[in-house]
């Protein structure tokens, strides 16, 4: 694990398809791609597509999104879209 870890952003194994120890979702890391940089990305191979993610890791990511514990680890920019298209 990292040295910045949101509990609730924690995956186990088992919870899907990458995890295979324990790991957490680095909120403070968050990037928002153009997509034409991600499909360049996907088609020279250094992106590759995965499983969706299940629902009950995405309830946790935003509820930590959304907890108001004075650090906002996103990035104005992203706290925006996600805020636009519903997501917290």
């Amino acid at each position: 694990l990292t040295d910045y870890v949101d509990p609730p952003c924690l995956i186990e194994p088992g919870e899907h398809p990458f995890a295979t120890k324990t790991t957490s979702v680095e909120l403070h890391r968050a990037k928002l791609w153009p997509l034409d940089k991600l499909i360049e990305c996907e088609e020279n191979g250094s992106l590759t597509r995965s499983n969706p993610v299940p629902e009950s890791i995405r309830s946790r990511i935003l509820g930590a999104i959304n907890q108001p514990n004075g650090l906002d680890p996103f990035h104005p920019s992203i706290r925006e879209f996600l805020r636009t298209h519903g997501f917290a």
